[in-house]
Formats: C-alpha cells, sequence, structure tokens
C-alpha cells in the first residue's frame, strides 16, 4: 500500500534531518488500524516538556475517504483542577487557529493538538507526500507557537 511507502519515506527523512526519538510501526505490531510514525519533540512548551507526535493515514474503508492525521500530545499530566480553564483557553483559541484544533483527551488525560487533512482523489504518491510534509510542518508550528501558553495552564498546580 502507497500510504505505508509514504510513512516509511516521512520516517526516513526525519531520521536523516536528526529527529533523534523516532519510530515506524507496522498496524500488525500496534493492533491499531493504521501504521504510523511517532517522533518526539523536546521542550516543546516549556524546556522540561516532551511532545509526542504521531503522524498516519487512515484509508476509505476506515471513513469513506483518504485521511492524514498529525497528532501532537502536548502533555498527558493535566491537573485535574485546571480542566475547566484549559477547555476554556482551547475553546476561544481554536476559533482563530488556521488548521487544526487542540483538545483535551479525558481517556488519556492529555492536551493535543490534532490536524486532518482530507486527500483529493488521484493525488499522486509524490502530491500525497508534499500534502502530508505540509500539514506535519503546519501542525508543528501551529501548536508549538500555543505550547507555551497551554502546557504550564495544564499541569501547574493553582490554588
Amino acid at each position: 500500500m502507497r500510504t505505508k511507502k509514504i510513512l516509511e519515506e516521512l520516517y526516513n527523512t526525519l531520521k536523516d534531518a536528526g529527529a533523534k526519538e523516532l519510530t515506524f510501526s507496522e498496524k500488525e505490531e500496534t493492533g491499531l488500524p493504521y501504521d504510523v510514525v511517532v517522533m518526539l519533540l523536546d521542550g516543546f512548551g516549556t524546556t522540561t516538556n516532551t511532545a509526542q507526535c504521531e503522524f498516519y493515514f487512515l484509508t476509505k474503508e476506515e471513513l469513506g475517504t483518504d485521511m492524514f492525521f498529525c497528532r501532537i500530545t502536548l502533555t498527558e499530566e493535566v491537573v485535574p483542577e485546571n480542566i475547566p480553564g484549559l477547555c476554556a483557553e482551547i475553546a476561544v483559541l481554536n476559533l482563530e487557529l488556521p488548521l487544526g484544533a487542540f483538545s483535551f483527551d479525558v481517556m488519556e488525560n492529555a492536551l493535543i493538538y490534532q490536524a486532518n487533512l482530507p486527500l483529493s482523489p488521484g493525488l499522486s504518491t509524490i502530491e500525497i507526500q508534499e500534502e502530508a510534509d505540509g500539514c506535519i510542518a503546519s501542525a508543528i508550528s501551529v501548536s508549538g507557537r500555543f505550547a507555551g501558553t497551554l502546557v504550564p495552564l495544564a499541569v501547574t498546580w493553582r490554588r
């Protein structure tokens, strides 16, 4: 399947660019319905924070359309008392975002950013790679711009 090849190429590109914490996992290994590239970004939002980026495709069988997903987990350590304020800040912020959205994942106690890109039918492999690369660059840029505000809001104890 060409999406697997695209993810393998993405993995190699990120590795060649110096990404240190990087994995490529096939769906047979993970039990997920997709292959995934996972990359860790140190110092994302605060100097001590590490964000986890996941990049994957879901195909027509799962969604009725081809989609590329960029999911960035900014932190899995949200202080329960901070959830209402965090969600209020996210709601205001999401109105202005050019791409994707922040959210609070209740199951993982995580602050996440996700950008989903629908892929037009008939795109070549190179065109899909270019679209995915653009989505990744935008997702990291947008989430990184606001991580410095949202991560401390999520993880700092307040009275």
